[in-house]
């Protein structure tokens, strides 16, 4: 069966491009990411590159398990930042990178999903969004509405 590529919303951020490393993308070894005392890269199979929808970076560079589930993460200022560092830990990574250009709706109804449903009954915001819920008689609301 092929792999399909990852669900658009990876960690809170919204796939850009994604990559199934195969023979085509090899590690480097020209940098080093580790991850509770493991060195990540070396045996990855996939990655992502993602828009943040929190803070700090923008963009990040997904280090991904089998499943697509985050191993690791690179934060970065700029797109073309985190499409450099792909290129300078996997050699020919461009070459099988699929890019990825959701629309606003698409990115809403994967966020939904991914947030369960869990949205600011009154103005409509998700987690990543606010601070604070509060349970209220009317459902979840944000710190802002509260």
């Amino acid at each position: 069966m092929q792999d399909k590529g990852p669900p658009l919303i990876l960690d809170c951020a919204v796939v850009l491009a994604y990559a199934l490393h195969g023979e085509a993308a090899r590690y480097t070894g020209r940098g080093a990411t580790y991850h509770a005392g493991r060195l990540v890269g070396p045996d990855i199979k996939r990655s992502a590159i993602c828009r943040n929808l929190g803070a700090p970076y923008d963009y990040l560079f997904f280090y991904c398990g089998d499943d697509w589930s985050v191993e690791a993460a690179v934060g970065h200022d700029t797109l073309e930042e985190a499409r450099a560092y792909a290129a300078r830990m996997y050699a020919g990574i461009e070459d099988v990178m699929v890019q990825v250009s959701p629309s606003q709706p698409d990115i809403e109804t994967a966020l939904d999903a991914y947030w369960e449903g869990k949205r600011c009954s009154r103005c409509g915001k998700w987690p990543h969004e606010v601070e604070r819920f509060e349970a209220k008689a009317d459902g979840l609301v944000c710190g802002g509405c509260a």
